[in-house]
């Protein structure tokens, strides 16, 4: 009997939260949690899908699930694809995205994309038939109420590091002697509501300020190629987003990201939230290693946990 599996992983974002929705480039990191999903062959009972985030599922059979809206995003691909003949009359498909949770909740991965991006892989496999990235791009904004940019779904199929800017990711690479962790603030976001409201509150913030969060998120992915210049527009595109956050209250820097950035301004490194904000997960960077691990040893006796995270040199495979 046919067995497939395929994995992609989780991101993060270093550079152009927020600011990406409004055109300007973001740097994505894909990083070493993976979302797997498991195609089994079976001799009867139609299709079956378990999953680690919904309520299993049993149908008749392809056609049936085709016609359900309890799985659209399984459903949304299939639905894309001109021909499912290849496909077993009969499978069990297993969704796990467990390493993107901590008991806390969620740790603000792209799990969802993450999930979306191997299913595609498994089944392009299986068919011969690949979306492009502007079809699971779509498919995805179509889950999300198209509040996003599609650079969770980008690096979850290309990995790396990435710049991404309007639907378009290409590989890229940090300068040499950046270094990087990672924390979890403790408790989850609804990224969906904090993009709604950002949207509700740019309108209301000076264009002149707009403008040069857009820059310095600009200028950011531009620097890659120089260590000093990286960390300057760093510091202006932190400085930027504490500023829109401070005039509007959105809730980008809540309270475990200003602890985490007041520790990171006491040992001299630069501190992030990653993505949405709020929740979720932040970044440090430094070129001093023995910064990161001072800054480390101080957020951790505040009770915020670092993560293990890194980067995950490729994107969706077939295991």
């Amino acid at each position: 009997m046919l067995t497939v599996t395929a994995a992609a992983p989780g991101k993060l974002v270093l550079a152009g939260d927020y600011v990406v929705l409004l055109g300007a480039p973001a740097l994505v990191l894909a990083v070493n949690r993976y979302a797997l999903v498991a195609l089994r062959e079976e001799a009867l009972g139609g299709w079956s899908i378990k999953s680690n985030v919904t309520s299993p599922a049993n149908y008749a059979s392809l056609d049936e699930l085709l016609t359900s809206d309890q799985h659209d995003l399984i459903t949304r691909i299939l639905r894309q694809l001109p021909n499912l003949t290849q496909l077993p009359v009969h499978a069990s498909l297993q969704l796990d995205s467990r390493t993107f949770y901590t008991p806390q909740g969620k740790l603000g991965l792209g799990s969802s994309a993450a999930i979306l991006v191997a299913f595609a892989e498994l089944i392009a496999h299986l068919t011969q038939n690949q979306l492009s990235d502007s079809d699971l791009i779509d498919v995805h904004n179509a889950l999300q109420q198209n509040n996003g940019s599609g650079l969770d779904v980008l690096a979850a199929r290309k990995g790396g590091l990435t710049r991404f800017q309007q639907r378009t990711a290409k590989h890229t690479a940090l300068p040499s002697g950046v270094f990087m962790r990672f924390l979890f603030t403790g408790h989850s976001t609804r990224t969906a509501a904090m993009i709604t409201k950002f949207h509700a509150l740019r309108n209301t913030y000076p264009a002149r300020k707009m403008n040069d969060w857009l820059d310095a998120a600009t200028h950011t992915a531009n620097a890659v190629s120089s260590k000093a210049a990286f960390f300057e527009s760093m510091h202006e595109l932190t400085r930027c987003a504490l500023d829109f956050d401070d005039a509007t209250d959105l809730g980008i820097y809540s309270e475990p990201h200003r602890l985490a950035l007041k520790q990171a301004q006491r040992a001299k490194v630069i501190y992030k939230p990653c993505g949405a904000g709020g929740g979720d997960t932040g970044v440090v960077l430094s070129d001093d290693p023995a910064k990161l691990g001072f800054f480390e040893q101080n957020i951790t006796k505040h009770g915020l946990e670092m993560l293990n995270l890194e980067m995950s040199s490729h994107g969706a495979i077939i295991q």
